[in-house]
């Protein structure tokens, strides 16, 4: 098989002429999924595109857990790939993490 970046940058480029920028897409899951799980639960809960990133990775990992297939790793690193793509307001700001959504180190930018 060809290195997994080489393969996921043409499935990207193909996936973005279909759907959209991958920033678009998980934003709205994000947005759909958040009003699921907030009439489901009747707790307000707000999902970011990047916790949609999170929760494909972790459905490839589940299948992995039972077979291993190119093709499962190949969209892990896709959806991985796709987190780099998100803006930092579609990213998660973890209380306690040393960096920002941007990747800066507290301290180092403007806004600190």
């Amino acid at each position: 098989m060809n290195s997994y970046v080489k393969v996921i940058a043409e499935t990207l480029k193909e996936r973005r002429t279909d759907y959209a920028h991958p920033a678009d897409n998980h934003q709205l899951t994000a947005e759909l999924l958040s009003a699921w799980l907030t009439h489901r639960t009747g707790q307000k809960i707000e999902l970011s595109a990047e916790d949609v990133c999170a929760v494909n990775v972790l459905q490839k990992l589940s299948r992995l857990a039972h077979v291993t297939k190119d093709d499962s790793w190949l969209d892990v690193v896709g959806y991985a790939e796709n987190v780099a793509m998100l803006d930092a307001a579609q990213r998660n700001s973890v209380p306690g993490n040393s960096r920002s959504a941007d990747g800066r180190e507290p301290g180092t930018g403007d806004a600190d």
